[in-house]
């Protein structure tokens, strides 16, 4: 009997619920519980979970969940930072065990071949690194992260993809409804800067909920997933994360261009000056400050709008004039020389993930990353024309092309896309493994009917 209860999804949700509800409250009423000395035991428990629930169905959101928790402000993410590298280097090795038994009939694309020669690149820096140690963890971590995206996900979904959309629509409804309350409702700021708030509102979320307002059918639907859509905006526009909305802001054009949904693009500008006007009847000296710390990032103008970006990125120029063939290291410059801690943050940001890349592998390093970034572009290219061809929304690879091409042009201003202890750069790259079996479901489906 209890087994037949337990079968039920509404019942597992809901002591899923139950369960992230009570972690949530010892994080914030009691963080002693998650003191660094009981990291071995997280990991105990971790992997008995395992074992008990099963790797295809669990693994996903308790991996999510750790790097979310390790970028947040709770109390417990001092244990969640040295938690998701196990978990991470775990899921590479379950992926291929779990391929070796299930994974027949699974194919491999060129973009999984370019990943393989990405972290060739990526260890064979480590030899011209200021600091080789480093190099290579963080080559083995990035190998990880491309094993676990290439194999993990690939084998449980290859056969049924529509599950990967489904878990992406439900992570971003959940994430911006529960991202709300705590910003709006609590004034708790969870994510570490506005950069993390608008990298989760503007990159990971609104493509997802735009596309999944698209495909409302009736009234209540789009009442529903229209407020979703509107607290993204609205998480969107209190980051002041210039990067996160013109990833957006890119990536909505093409979706609706792609679409032909013109009217849904006019409507939407116009709510959205209507919305702004209005706060600004309202609080004019909060959208007069929001706009000074939007457009010149802390409010001077004396500095112009792109300082905040022109001092890191000559920093990474200057360190790729001296180091222009093999770089400095993937993951590392010349300040990682003066830490010694592997799991210290080292402060080397550089505004753009292009110019790290730049700087760490040099112009021989820097060709592999670019062959795999211009693929991954060409196959969300081929999703718009397949869009434009079709002339509706109803299409899988639709979603997560639109967050890969937010998260692409994003890039180009915050210094994450090969960060791998980032949740940002572990959702880019799952996703990105998982496009391409989207796509070629489309066709086979297409084929039979």
């Amino acid at each position: 009997m209890m087994e037949r209860v337990w079968q039920r999804p509404s019942v597992r949700y809901a002591a899923g619920a139950v369960g992230i509800a009570y972690l949530f409250y010892l994080a914030v009423m009691r963080p002693n519980t998650f003191g660094m000395r009981n990291i071995t035991l997280a990991l105990g428990v971790i992997g008995l979970g395992f074992l008990a629930a099963g790797f295809e169905t669990y693994f996903l959101p308790i991996l999510l969940g750790v790097f979310f928790s390790a970028g947040s402000i709770l109390p417990i993410w001092p244990v969640m930072q040295q938690v998701r590298w196990p978990i991470l280097i775990l899921g590479a090795v379950l992926s291929l065990a779990y391929y070796a038994r299930y994974g027949r009939g699974l194919s491999f694309h060129a973009l999984h071949l370019l990943s393989v020669f990405t972290v060739l690149t990526a260890l064979a820096s480590t030899f011209v690194s200021y600091v080789p140690m480093t190099t290579l963890l963080k080559a083995c971590s990035l190998a990880s992260l491309f094993i676990y995206g290439s194999v993990g996900i690939r084998t449980l979904c290859h056969q049924r993809p529509e599950r990967v959309v489904n878990w992406l629509v439900r992570f971003a409804e959940v994430m911006v409804v529960f991202t709300a309350v705590v910003y709006f409702v609590f004034s708790y700021t969870i994510w570490d800067n506005p950069n993390s708030l608008g990298m989760i509102a503007g990159v990971l979320c609104w493509p997802v909920c735009l596309w999944w307002f698209l495909l409302g059918s009736t009234t209540s639907e789009r009442v529903r997933r229209g407020f979703v859509l509107f607290l993204c905006a609205a998480l969107l526009f209190s980051s002041a994360s210039r990067a996160a909305m013109l990833g957006a802001g890119v990536s909505s054009v093409l979706l609706l261009v792609a679409t032909k949904r013109y009217r849904v693009m006019v409507v939407g500008t116009f709510l959205m000056a209507t919305f702004l006007a209005g706060v600004y009847v309202l609080a004019p000296e909060r959208i007069q400050s929001t706009s000074e710390r939007l457009i010149y990032k802390k409010g001077d103008r004396s500095e112009g709008i792109l300082r905040s970006r022109q001092e890191p990125w000559e920093k990474a120029m200057s360190s790729f004039r001296e180091h222009p063939w093999l770089g400095t290291g993937f993951g590392v410059s010349k300040e990682s020389a003066d830490y010694h801690d592997f799991y210290s943050s080292i402060s080397r940001e550089r505004g753009s993930s292009y110019l790290t890349l730049l700087e760490g592998t040099g112009l021989v390093g820097t060709l592999s990353f670019g062959v795999l970034l211009a693929t991954l572009l060409w196959h969300c290219f081929r999703v718009l024309l397949r869009l434009r061809t079709m002339g509706h929304s109803n299409y899988l690879a639709a979603p997560v092309a639109g967050v890969l091409l937010a998260g692409l042009v994003a890039a180009g201003f915050e210094d994450w896309l090969f960060a791998v202890g980032y949740y940002g750069c572990l959702a880019f790259w799952l996703l990105a493994m998982s496009l391409p079996d989207l796509t070629s479901h489309f066709q086979r489906a297409g084929a039979a009917s």
